[in-house]
């Protein structure tokens, strides 16, 4: 079992994705291999590496190449898993997952520096739920699939970000490096831990191979992204403890959070995948997430909601038993799920597939003024 400590977790702060940054820097710095018709970053670079040009061949051998512990199969339950529940998992990722890794101090910085989740909230959302339904659907991280591209896009947005901070002049040391590797392995436990959390809190049973499978599934979509082997748990128990140690060095909400958590709930209020108020999206989060973050993201709480709330699960959960148990209603709930989401993709993409490319809203000057708040 791997053993995490804070001298890990300090070194990995300082650690980025270096093979795409070196990627990305090395195409803008040789303008003469673009060509002028591919406006893509990612696209630009596999059409050098078909041209068998380095180092780009060599980074895309090395990022299709499957692992040797990687097994498709054994993510297969835990993919259904979420599509049959996939309504449920929605408001986890986002009411949970999301929310709490806003309070992440250093590492919010880079969402504050892009303004893109406190002002360009719905697109934001959606292209994350995009990302996350072609990541977790049956075969999305195979060859061809459309996950194992999408974290590949995203892998690289993530390096157009870096480069787009660390340019900036507001960026501070104390901060460590911008989507360095210890906030990287946060936020994918944010999607995989946290969210599988959320969704037993929920109501929904998860079987021990479910839990497994869909830690797995997730494992590799880090490994994709670019997340060092050192921070790759092996197991949900060690990914529990990397959470836990996290949590304690990472997790103390600042007005930086506030902003952020504020403007999702405010977001998706009276909106997909919730459809509630923004009271009952508050009191939803804040039964998620514990009392203690909540409170340090001044969420409003709400007697009546959670009294709703509480009520539902309680319903919910002989529904979802004998869900588990019937075949026949396991593939109905999982055709229903996978209706849903894609409704919802359409809903909030009208114009097609997210391009996952670097956009600013706007010159955000707070990442100068956070720096004396930490």
């Amino acid at each position: 079992m791997k053993v995490f400590s804070d001298q890990l977790l300090d070194h990995h702060r300082i650690i980025t994705d270096s093979a795409a940054d070196q990627i990305l820097s090395l195409l803008y710095q040789r303008p003469e291999n673009f060509d002028k018709r591919i406006h893509d970053p990612v696209a630009q670079i596999k059409n050098l590496a078909s041209q068998n040009i380095s180092p780009y061949k060599e980074f895309l051998i090395d990022f299709y190449t499957k692992p040797a512990w990687v097994d498709f199969d054994r993510m297969l339950p835990g993919s259904k898993l979420f599509i049959r529940n996939s309504l449920v998992a929605a408001v986890s990722l986002a009411a949970a997952g999301l929310i709490e890794s806003y309070t992440s101090q250093k590492g919010n910085k880079v969402l504050i520096a892009t303004g893109r989740l406190h002002t360009d909230i719905a697109a934001r959302i959606f292209e994350t739920g995009e990302m996350v339904k072609a990541t977790v659907s049956p075969g999305g991280l195979q060859p061809g699939g459309d996950g194992l591209e999408a974290l590949l896009k995203v892998r690289f947005l993530h390096a157009a970000v870096r480069s787009y901070i660390k340019n900036s002049g507001h960026w501070q040391n104390q901060w460590g490096e911008p989507i360095n590797q210890e906030d990287m392995a946060g936020t994918l436990i944010m999607f995989s831990m946290v969210t599988l959390r959320s969704i037993k809190e929920l109501g929904v049973p998860v079987t021990r191979e479910e839990e497994e499978s869909y830690h797995h599934l997730w494992r590799y979509a880090g490994h994709l992204l670019g997340v060092s082997d050192t921070l790759l748990t092996d197991t949900p128990d060690e990914e529990i403890a990397l959470y836990n140690l996290i949590k304690a060095r990472q997790f103390h909400p600042d007005e930086d959070s506030r902003t952020l958590a504020t403007a999702l709930l405010q977001g998706v209020a009276n909106s997909p995948p919730f459809f509630l108020p923004f009271d009952a999206v508050c009191e939803l989060s804040r039964m998620l997430i514990g009392e203690e973050l909540a409170d340090g993201l001044q969420l409003p709480s709400s007697f009546l909601w959670r009294t709703i709330f509480t009520g539902i699960r309680m319903g919910f959960v002989p529904v979802q038993m004998a869900l588990s148990k019937v075949s026949v209603l396991r593939e109905a709930s999982y055709q229903l799920g996978e209706l849903y989401i894609n409704s919802n993709l359409e809903h909030g993409l009208p114009s097609g597939k997210s391009s996952y490319q670097l956009k600013i809203t706007k010159n955000n000057t707070s990442l100068k003024n956070a720096a004396g708040n930490i």
